[in-house]
């Protein structure tokens, strides 16, 4: 009867080291395709928030859905949830590469929209706006990934008051800064107002944010 063979320490050895070696070569792919997945659903939910920001202009005579509304102070996101089932609403606000989302969500959604920051101020002249008056609805900002850990942020040595889900200042040039790039290759999902969704590096995205408003609207389009 012939005796079984059995390994060797060193043959022993070198197999760990090629399966080492298969796994630093595929745990990449495996994080990218992860990561690809992850950004894949996050489009996805805005595509879902776009259906209910559709909505509400076509039951409130073409305005277009604010941050926060001037009469009783609703935010946005309590706004959406009347187009939105409330199954659909829990899975599509929060961000799955967002490791901290806050109660109402992973998104932010501009102000320059419609903000009524305080009872008695309107914020920065950020008034109610009509859809029909845009001149570029593919080039405004409605929703993106918003920032939601606690604390300062800090880029570029420059210190920045963290985003909350209710209202993100876009239309100035740090407004990037208050869109999270965290998708791979330091990355924002977007929602336009037109529908379209598109991933974006900070760059772009700081360009988006300082295209001046003349060039996005007709002038005379504010309510308040």
């Amino acid at each position: 009867m012939k005796r079984l063979k059995s390994f060797t320490l060193i043959e022993l050895l070198i197999v760990i080291a090629i399966l080492a070696i298969l796994a630093a070569l595929l745990l990449p792919a495996l994080q990218k395709a992860k990561q690809t997945a992850q950004s894949a659903f996050c489009k996805n939910n805005l595509r879902q928030m776009s259906v209910g920001a559709h909505g509400y202009v076509n039951d409130n005579q073409d305005w277009l859905m604010p941050s926060n509304t001037l009469e009783d102070h609703k935010a946005w996101f309590s706004l959406i949830q009347i187009y939105i089932p409330q199954k659909a609403w829990k899975k599509s606000n929060k961000c799955p590469s967002d490791e901290t989302p806050q109660t109402n969500g992973s998104y932010g959604y501009s102000r320059s929209l419609g903000c009524w920051m305080l009872a008695n101020s309107p914020a920065y002249g950020n008034y109610y706006k009509k859809s029909s008056h845009l001149l570029l609805p593919s080039k405004a900002i409605q929703i993106a990934d918003g920032k939601t850990q606690d604390g300062m942020i800090i880029l570029g040595g420059i210190q920045y008051s963290p985003i909350t889900n209710e209202y993100m200042q876009l239309n100035f040039p740090a407004g990037a800064h208050n869109i999270w790039h965290r998708h791979g290759n330091n990355r924002a999902n977007l929602l336009f107002i037109a529908g379209n969704v598109a991933s974006e590096q900070h760059g772009m995205t700081e360009w988006m944010c300082t295209i001046p408003q003349r060039k996005l609207w007709f002038r005379g389009t504010t309510k308040y």
